[in-house]
């Protein structure tokens, strides 16, 4: 997943040379372009692919010689619906006031029926003055919302992309790919909410994302350790996390000495958002933001068991 978030520098309360004005604005920051790898279940490791979501209505070329063929939108409105399914829709509010474009308008948060329609098209290549471009064949899936509610801008996805879209299945696996965009904003959320990067105080652009580099990182292995136990916490917890780690964690959270056999990953998981505030419940798992504040005292937790801990080699009386 490819994504660009704003990183707004004006927090810090101090200027940062080399940093930019941010859509214009009095607002001083940078854009961060990142791509993040993820596995869609049952995602197949062999067949390289691209989704990239349109945001215009481009120009189809024709059938003789790449004359004009009408517009990819209206081609896709005038295809039969491949299935119909419902989506869940997240309230959304305006980064800027000045914005108007209806993709970063207000929103309400809503349940919309969608009707998915695809087609196979060929794209009319641009016109460049120095050399002449073909015709690009691709893959589109358009996603609209059938009766949005009144005032609302119904959700459109418009998808091109180089898999089959053939058949329903095909068709749905494109959009099941699509969804796992999402993800990519839960990212950024840890980066700014955890990590904190847009409050970091630093005079010169260059050490700032240096900074941000490292951050990067930590914001990556906290989502990491967030899906990977949901989705596999069966796992010995020692895939991941050190002994000295689920040690002291064990120790702090139950109040007793932790057993011979590790735990498994989603209860060590649990434990370290314990540490950072969460409060287990049946049938609930901690977010990235538990989990973040947990790891932070883990650290020193870690390491107050390397130095103190059974074995150690720390004795009453001696110096470390």
């Amino acid at each position: 997943v490819q994504d660009t978030t704003e990183l707004d520098l004006t927090r810090a309360g101090r200027p940062v040379q080399g940093a930019g004005s941010l859509n214009g604005t009095s607002r001083q920051g940078v854009l961060l372009h990142v791509l993040h790898a993820f596995t869609p279940e049952g995602a197949s490791r062999e067949r390289p692919g691209w989704i990239i979501r349109g945001c215009y209505d481009r120009a189809l070329a024709g059938e003789l010689g790449g004359e004009l063929g009408g517009r990819l939108r209206q081609r896709l409105l005038s295809s039969p619906v491949v299935y119909r399914a419902e989506v869940k829709v997240r309230p959304r509010e305006p980064k800027l006031p000045c914005d108007h474009r209806p993709r970063h308008c207000r929103r309400g948060g809503r349940v919309a029926e969608v009707e998915v329609r695809a087609a196979r098209v060929c794209l009319r290549a641009p016109h460049r003055p120095d050399r002449q471009l073909k015709p690009a064949q691709v893959g589109v899936v358009l996603v609209r919302e059938v009766s949005a509610p009144a005032g609302e801008e119904p959700v459109e996805w418009l998808l091109l992309t180089n898999l089959e879209v053939e058949t329903p299945s095909q068709v749905r696996r494109v959009v099941e790919y699509y969804t796992v965009r999402w993800m990519v904003e839960v990212f950024f959320r840890v980066l700014k909410t955890g990590c904190a990067v847009e409050d970091r105080r630093f005079a010169f652009l260059d050490r700032l994302l240096s900074c941000v580099g490292l951050f990067l990182i930590v914001a990556w292995r906290v989502l990491f350790l967030c899906r990977l136990g949901r989705a596999c916490g069966e796992l010995d917890c020692e895939v991941v996390f050190e002994p000295e780690e689920w040690k002291a964690a064990y120790w702090i959270v139950h109040r007793r000495a932790p057993p011979q056999k590790p735990p498994r990953l989603d209860q060590m998981i649990q434990m370290v958002a314990q540490l950072g505030g969460y409060i287990p419940r049946r049938g609930g798992f901690p977010g990235p933001e538990t989990l973040w504040r947990g790891m932070t005292r883990l650290l020193d937790m870690a390491q107050c068991w390397r130095t103190f801990g059974p074995g150690s080699r720390a004795s009453p009386g001696q110096d470390v």
